[in-house]
C-alpha cells in the first residue's frame, strides 16, 4: 500500500471524497504542516515498536569495522550478529553507527529498525500489508483529534482576541 493510497482510504473514512482532486488539495493544504503524512509516519513508527520489526542484511566489514548506517534501515538495536556461520559478540564503535567485530569478515546483522518514512504518493510501507488497515485507522484518529483542537483553538483564539485574555488549548 503507498502514501496515496493510505490517504485516499483516510479521506474515504472522513467522508471528505478521495477522488484526484480532492486528494491534491489535501495534499497541498497540508504539505506545511505534513498532518496526515505525519500522521501516516507516526503510525507506522508506533507499529514498529509495538511489534518490534526486525530484519536481517548481510555488510561488509573493514577491519572489523562495520558502518550501520549503509544498513538498508535505521537501526533502532542491535540484537544479533553473525560471522562465520555462528553467533559473535560485539560492540559499539568510537564513533556513531559503527559496530567492533572479531574478524574481517562480512556479517549478517539483525536488528530492530524503524520503517522507511513515507513522503510522496508512490512511497511503499514497510509495514505488512495487514497492518496497513490499522495506519488508515491511525489517521482517521489522529485526524478527528486535530480536527478538535483546531475548533478549540480558534475559538480561543477569537475569544483572546476579543477579550485579551489568555486561553490554554
Amino acid at each position: 500500500m503507498t502514501l496515496n493510497d493510505i490517504l485516499t482510504a483516510a479521506l474515504a473514512q472522513l467522508d471528505r471524497g478521495h477522488d484526484a482532486q480532492t486528494l491534491e488539495n489535501y495534499r497541498v493544504r497540508l504539505k506545511a504542516q505534513l498532518c496526515r503524512t505525519q500522521y501516516a509516519n507516526d503510525a507506522q513508527r508506533e507499529l514498529a515498536d509495538a511489534l518490534g520489526l526486525f530484519r536481517t542484511d548481510k555488510v561488509r566489514t573493514s577491519a572489523g569495522i562495520v558502518d550501520t548506517s549503509l544498513l538498508p534501515r535505521r537501526v533502532k538495536r542491535i540484537e544479533r550478529v553473525v560471522q562465520l556461520g555462528r553467533a559473535v559478540p560485539f560492540r559499539c564503535g568510537d564513533r556513531t553507527n559503527t559496530l567492533l567485530l572479531p574478524y574481517d569478515t562480512a556479517a549478517e546483522i539483525t536488528y530492530r529498525y524503524e520503517p522507511r518514512t513515507l513522503n510522496d504518493n508512490s512511497d511503499r510501507s514497510d509495514l505488512d500489508d495487514g497492518l496497513l488497515g490499522l495506519v488508515v485507522n491511525y489517521v482517521v484518529g489522529r485526524e478527528r483529534l486535530g480536527g478538535h483542537k483546531v475548533l478549540v483553538a480558534r475559538r480561543c483564539f477569537d475569544t483572546k482576541r476579543r477579550q485579551h485574555l489568555s486561553c490554554d488549548v
